[in-house]
């Protein structure tokens, strides 16, 4: 009875064995079988998913690509993460941040490579100028009503680094003279004088005219002396904005 018992275990296990390869040895096999069937890990599909949409937009900065590209690259790659069921809200929220912070930010390096500027403005030195007195009559208006007009076309007051160079640029154009003032990019908060950017524009600066800083809490260009004043906010001057694009 033990033989016979014996017997038909080897059967079974030859019959077994010649299942999964007539006999020959497999030593890979159930590793085979584990890799096959072997679970996706969540977290690492998810952490692969957010480094290529990293080094998508690094690859999209380095090459100029407009924005309009970058989000509909982000938007594909977030519609991948969305159709994987392991990928977390948590997760979705935080790359939806991403996106709009793309979207918020208009700035792209095509337009600075390709010379863009935004409508009415116009590429001169160190960035985007728009001259209200070329535009249309009744140019003239307070500091801070030339100011809100400036915001109203994504730009502020200018502030000019070079502001000789700046001036004869306007100079050397035919049929156009500059006129005396204009409002400038600096103002009177407290007791220092701010650029609109919070900077200090410091009193014993070269920009400004002899005996200047003054009475008076705004700042504008006095065009044929090519230095700063101050005077009061309530006079209507012609004014300049600038975007940094």
């Amino acid at each position: 009875m033990a033989y016979r018992t014996e017997k038909m275990c080897i059967s079974f296990l030859f019959i077994l064995l010649g299942t999964f390869g007539m006999c020959e040895p497999k030593t890979t096999t159930i590793q085979h079988i584990y890799d096959v069937y072997e679970p996706v890990d969540p977290i690492n599909a998810i952490v692969n998913t957010l480094k290529n949409i990293n080094d998508t937009l690094n690859i999209l900065k380095k090459n100029s690509i407009n924005s309009a590209t970058m989000e509909k690259n982000v938007y594909d790659t977030l519609n991948i993460i969305k159709e994987n069921s392991n990928a977390s809200a948590k997760i979705q929220e935080k790359v939806y941040d991403a996106l709009n912070i793309i979207k918020e930010n208009s700035i792209t390096a095509a337009k600075v490579l390709n010379n863009i500027c935004p409508d009415r403005y116009e590429r001169l030195i160190k960035g985007c100028f728009y001259l209200r007195e070329k535009g249309p009559a009744g140019n003239i208006m307070s500091w801070i009503s030339a100011r809100l007009y400036c915001q109203a076309i994504d730009g502020d007051l200018a502030v000019v680094d070079d502001i000789p160079k700046f001036l004869n640029y306007y100079e050397n154009q035919p049929n156009f003279r500059l006129q005396e003032y204009h409002w400038y990019g600096a103002s009177r908060i407290g007791h220092e004088i701010l650029y609109v950017n919070g900077t200090v524009l410091p009193a014993s600066s070269s920009l400004w005219e002899a005996g200047y800083p003054g009475p008076g809490n705004c700042v504008a260009l006095h065009t044929s002396k090519q230095k700063l004043i101050t005077t009061d906010c309530a006079k209507k001057y012609y004014f300049i904005c600038k975007a940094d694009w």
